[in-house]
Parts: structure tokens; sequence; C-alpha cells
């Protein structure tokens, strides 16, 4: 399954990629990036693995949301399944 990041995703993580190298270093910011990208793809090959959130708002109820992969496991990335998917 085809992974598509809204520009807000893009946004929140190109951010949270400059924190860390101004705070950091510019080898945990590409980690970051790296452990971004792997859990999306990871997403991509097994959807169905996130939990549903449990919003109540409808527009987010489908929503489901899985931890970055280590060792960034403070973010959380949120998620829907497409219905065309």
């Amino acid at each position: 399954m085809s992974v598509r990041k809204s520009d807000d995703f893009v946004t929140d993580v190109e951010r949270q990629f400059e924190w860390y190298a101004d705070h950091a270093a510019a080898d945990v910011a590409e980690s970051y990036l790296a452990s971004v990208e792997a859990t999306c793809q990871f997403l991509g090959q097994h959807p169905h693995l996130g939990p549903v959130a449990g919003f109540s708002h409808p527009r987010l109820r489908d929503w489901r949301f899985f931890v970055v992969r280590r060792p960034f496991k403070r973010h959380v990335v949120f998620y829907e399944i497409s219905k065309t998917s």
C-alpha cells in the first residue's frame, strides 16, 4: 500500500528535523528523518497494525496511531487508511 504524506505531516517532520539539527546534531536530525521514513514504510506494508486512536470527532474517528521507531519513541504518527486503498 502506498503512503501519502499530508502537507501538515511534512511540515511537522521538517520542523522537528530542524529542531534536532539546531539542538542536538546533524546526525541526530538525519536519524530522526530515517526513523520517521522507516515507520511510514512499515505502516504502508502493515496499515492495520496501529490501533484506532479513539477520537470522537467524525473526521478523526478512523484515525490510527503508531510510535516512531527507536530511538524517537516520544513521537507518534497519526494516520488513516484510505477507503480507495
